[in-house]
C-alpha cells in the first residue's frame, strides 16, 4: 500500500509540473529580474533591451525573446511587442566560459602611440572593448591581440593589457598595456587619480550656468542592473566637471568639454542627466528627451567621445598627452546640427 501511494504521488508531480507555462530554472541560464520605469516613451521591447543588457546584440536578445527566455508573468513576449511602463520581466541569460583567454583577430585598429610598454588606440563606436557573454569575437581585445601579440602575457588570461573601459557606443582615446609591470603601474595610476581624461559631447539643451560640476554619488540602480543612478546602491563618490564649447541646433542643445575626476561606470551620463542636459543618444538615462523630433535628427548612438587622456608613462613617469579626433559618425552628425 505504501509503495502504490508513492508511486501515485509521483505520478501526481510528474503531471502538475508538465502544466505549467513557466520554464523552470536552467543551470546555465541565471535569472534576472527588471522592472520597466514608469515614464519610459514607446519603445520596442528588444531595443529597450539592448540599451539595459549592452554586453549583447540586438539579434541575440532578439533571440532570447523568440526563445522564451524573457517573460511577463510567467508568459513569453512578442518581439515584435513594445514595452509597457511598470511591467516586470523574468530574464534568463546564457553564461559563457570564465577566464578563457581571447582570440587573436585581424580587425583594423586606429593607432595613436605606441612603444615597448603601452598602446593608445581611437576606439570606434559601437566596437565592445572585451569579451562577455554575447560578444566572444569582434572585440577591441581581440584585434589588439592580433597587432600586439605579446600583450597575451600582461595581467588577466582572459582581459591581458586591459587598463580601462569605455562603454561600447563611447568612441575615443583607450590605453592598453603590453606587459605586467607597465599594466600594474598604469591601473596604479588610475587608482591613485594621477589620470586627467577629458571627454566631448552632444547634451539636450543649454546649460546655466555654462560651466558647472557635479559631485553626487553614484551607484547601482536599484531596479535595473546594468543602470547606475545618482545616490545608487551601495553609493561611491563621483567628480565631473563639464563646459559648454559651442551651442547646437539652433540654441537647443550644445557641445561640452567634460572632465572627471573618478571613473565610475557611465559616470558622465548619469551625472548629466541628473542636471537635465542628458547626452544625445542615450536611450538609458535620457528618459523621455531620448524621443527624437525637430530641430534633432536621430543618432544612432550616444553621442560621447573620449577625446584626450594624460598620465604618466608607466616606465619612467614622464608626462603624455594624447588626443583622439572624432569618429567619423560624430563628425557628420555635429555637421547635421
Amino acid at each position: 500500500m505504501m509503495i502504490k501511494l508513492i508511486l501515485a504521488l509521483i505520478l501526481h508531480n510528474l503531471q502538475s509540473s508538465s502544466r505549467k507555462k513557466l520554464r523552470m530554472p536552467n543551470a546555465s541560464h541565471p535569472i534576472n529580474q527588471i522592472m520597466i520605469p514608469q515614464d519610459l516613451g514607446q519603445i520596442r521591447f528588444d531595443r529597450w533591451l539592448s540599451a539595459q543588457f549592452p554586453d549583447y546584440s540586438r539579434s541575440e536578445i532578439q533571440q532570447w525573446i523568440k526563445n522564451g527566455l524573457v517573460l511577463s508573468n510567467g508568459k513569453k513576449i512578442r518581439p515584435g511587442s513594445h514595452a509597457v511602463p511598470g511591467m516586470k520581466l523574468d530574464i534568463q541569460i546564457p553564461l559563457i566560459v570564465q577566464d578563457q583567454a581571447p582570440q587573436a583577430e585581424d580587425l583594423p585598429l586606429e593607432i595613436l602611440y605606441e612603444d615597448a610598454d603601452l598602446i593608445a588606440i581611437n576606439k570606434r563606436t559601437g566596437q565592445v572593448v572585451h569579451p562577455a557573454p554575447g560578444h566572444l569575437e569582434g572585440t577591441v581585445l581581440n584585434a589588439m591581440l592580433h597587432h600586439f601579440p605579446d600583450m597575451a602575457d600582461a595581467g588577466e588570461t582572459h582581459r591581458p593589457g586591459l587598463v580601462h573601459r569605455l562603454d561600447v557606443g563611447t568612441s575615443g582615446v583607450m590605453l592598453f598595456a603590453r606587459n605586467s609591470e607597465a599594466l600594474e603601474n598604469l591601473q596604479n595610476a588610475f587608482k591613485a587619480r594621477q589620470v586627467s581624461k577629458m571627454y566631448h559631447c552632444i547634451c539636450h539643451g543649454i546649460p546655466d550656468p555654462y560651466q558647472q560640476t557635479c559631485t553626487q554619488a553614484i551607484g547601482r540602480h536599484p531596479v535595473h542592473r546594468k543602470k547606475r543612478a545618482v545616490d545608487g546602491l551601495s553609493p561611491r563618490d563621483a567628480i565631473t566637471h563639464f563646459k559648454l564649447l559651442k551651442g547646437v541646433a539652433g540654441g537647443n542643445g550644445g557641445l561640452l568639454e567634460v572632465k572627471i575626476e573618478t571613473g565610475r561606470t557611465h559616470q558622465i551620463r548619469v551625472h548629466l542627466s541628473h542636471v537635465g542636459h542628458p547626452v544625445i543618444g542615450d536611450t538609458v538615462y535620457a528618459g523621455k528627451q531620448a524621443q527624437f523630433s525637430a530641430p534633432w535628427p536621430k543618432a544612432e548612438r550616444v553621442m560621447l567621445h573620449a577625446k584626450q587622456i594624460e598620465f604618466p608613462h608607466p616606465k619612467t613617469g614622464a608626462l603624455l598627452k594624447i588626443e583622439a579626433e572624432y569618429s567619423s559618425d560624430m563628425e557628420s552628425y555635429l555637421s547635421l546640427l
